[in-house]
């Protein structure tokens, strides 16, 4: 029978927003390569001009968003 150790107590769960991401002025995301990594969702409101929260950014359009800034939500 394995024994196993006794585990640390864990901090309180933190929710990671990494990046708010918006389209750049006069720039249209491209409907290529099935909404170019994006949820239909994101690449709706990207489309439409708001900011949406992301994780990470997809490669395929790096260079059409401005990334806006980083948080930290506490749970």
């Amino acid at each position: 029978m394995r024994m196993w150790k006794k585990q640390p107590f864990r901090k309180p769960f933190k929710e990671y927003i990494d990046m708010k991401v918006k389209l750049k002025k006069g720039e249209i995301i491209p409907r290529d390569n099935s909404f170019s990594g994006l949820s239909k969702q994101d690449y709706n409101d990207l489309n439409a001009g708001k900011s949406v929260e992301m994780d990470s950014v997809p490669k395929l359009i790096e260079s059409l968003v401005e990334k806006k800034e980083k948080s930290i939500k506490e749970k």
